[in-house]
């Protein structure tokens, strides 16, 4: 893999430092001055939380080596299509954000190269197009095997048009940009239900001082077909329902993903959340994990905060654990609306036998094991506190000036 070469500014002014990597996902454009973590989500949170600015030099070492790891880990191909990120806020304004007044594009935070002659200017084409279609929103699934009943245990994000893996890329893009679209829209987070939730969460011998990761199920690990004598899953799980009805489950199994737990066990402790029913989760799970030692929590919808009918994983239940060292990754940027530091959005996979995710995932998550506060590392990687913007900027922005050509 190659990795990502620095851009080089006008003679006119001195060059600044930066390290630009490239992943497959995202940009990862970091600033050689730190910038203060000051989320834009607080009003979501029952309690005013600060991020530390890290200012001694031992600190920002080791971030910067962590950093130097993830280069390494999310070098894409040189075909790889990336979103590359505007220049971040200054640090006089942390919490400033571009506001929507004008059907023309921001100039000053384009994400573009400047074309350089006319014939440049022509060619000139975007990364990225809007998806014609999506879901913003895990669903309750179709029908599973022979039962009316199997939607109401199962969600799932609807399964891309095409195989092409721009264009799955792209998709993910525009609905990570949906489900943060979500995020804005959410109340604060209702405080009675989260006290109800809040649990103490045993440690298992071995991992007293160890970091905590946090997977989703459907579209994240596996994936239940909706039709699965049309689709030969991986393996056919009998589900039994509340009422005492058995069904035929389809169950694809991620490539990698038992490598991946397996792997990680020996840095993190390993949960699952998901926000399907227990009466299936555990069936997969056990399918997935039968002796019991890859994944060593499991919760469930009835541990989701419930906000306007959308499940979210709100990390605050684990009354025992520092937000600081919990991850969480899912397919669903909402699901984790109100620690959106703390998550990394995956693409969603249904039955893609060239996936890879699970392999990089594995090398930047032993990134993380050492950084002092996950939010950080994680922010200066995946931009999610100011994706919202800056894809409504570029992208949405450049499609509406463009209608009035």
């Amino acid at each position: 893999m190659k990795s990502s070469s620095k851009k080089s500014l006008p003679s006119s002014k001195p060059p600044k430092k930066k390290l630009i990597l490239k992943t497959k996902q995202l940009v990862i454009d970091i600033p050689d001055t730190e910038s203060p973590f000051a989320p834009n989500f607080e009003k979501n949170s029952p309690t005013h939380r600060h991020y530390k600015t890290v200012t001694k030099s031992v600190t920002r070492t080791k971030t910067l080596q962590s950093t130097e790891q993830a280069k390494k880990v999310y070098s894409p191909s040189p075909k790889a299509k990336v979103f590359k990120f505007p220049p971040e806020t200054p640090k006089s304004n942390p919490r400033a954000s571009t506001k929507i007044s004008s059907p023309k594009p921001a100039k000053k935070t384009s994400i573009m190269p400047k074309p350089q002659t006319p014939s440049q200017k022509k060619t000139k084409k975007k990364l990225i197009s809007r998806p014609k279609t999506t879901l913003p929103v895990k669903a309750l699934k179709a029908e599973t095997g022979s039962s009316p009943n199997m939607n109401i245990l199962v969600t799932q994000t609807s399964a891309p048009n095409s195989k092409n893996r721009d264009e799955i890329y792209n998709e993910h893009l525009f609905q990570t940009y949906q489900g943060l679209k979500i995020v804005h829209s959410l109340p604060p987070v209702d405080l009675e239900q989260l006290k109800e939730k809040r649990m103490d969460i045993p440690r298992r011998p071995g991992y007293e001082d160890k970091k905590t990761v946090v997977f989703d199920l459907d579209e994240t690990l596996v994936h239940c077909c909706e039709n699965p004598d049309e689709m030969h899953p991986d393996v056919y799980l009998p589900v039994t329902f509340p009422n005492g009805e058995v069904i035929r489950a389809g169950i694809n199994i991620r490539p990698y993903a038992v490598e991946c737990l397996k792997e990680l066990n020996k840095y993190f402790e390993v949960f699952v959340f998901t926000a399907s029913h227990q009466c299936y989760a555990n069936v997969v799970l056990d399918y997935l994990d039968p002796t019991h030692e890859l994944i060593h929590q499991r919760f469930f919808r009835e541990n989701c905060i419930n906000m306007n009918g959308i499940y979210i994983k709100d990390l605050r239940i684990f009354a025992n654990r520092k937000l600081s060292d919990v991850v969480i990754i899912d397919n669903a940027s909402y699901s984790f609306a109100y620690q959106i530091d703390n998550g990394i959005p995956i693409i969603s996979w249904h039955d893609d036998r060239e996936d890879r995710e699970m392999l990089n995932l594995i090398d930047y998550l032993k990134t993380l094991v050492k950084v002092d506060d996950i939010r950080e590392l994680n922010f200066e990687t995946f931009h999610l506190r100011t994706f919202y913007e800056d894809y409504t900027n570029e992208f949405l922005m450049d499609d509406l000036s463009s209608s009035y050509k």
